[in-house]
């Protein structure tokens, strides 16, 4: 099992200005994250979400991306 599980989010570009907010959650363990997968995938897809996943201490972080201009089209 890796160390972390991360979405590969353009971290260096204006996407850090779009940062609308960022949660960490707690005692997230491989188990729970698999089951949560689905509709974090469907996040990322829509570029509204970003998240970061550390196996040894379950820690996971979500970051809320304002949507960017083509949205909802």
């Amino acid at each position: 099992m890796p160390d972390t599980d991360a979405h590969a989010t353009d971290e260096g570009s204006e996407a850090l200005e779009e940062i609308q907010e960022t949660f960490v959650i707690e005692s997230m363990t491989y188990e729970k994250l698999q089951a949560a997968k689905p509709l974090i995938n469907a996040l990322i897809e829509r570029d509204v979400l970003g998240y970061r996943w550390e196996s040894e201490s379950a820690q996971l972080t979500i970051t809320l991306y304002r949507p960017g201009p083509s949205a909802g089209q």
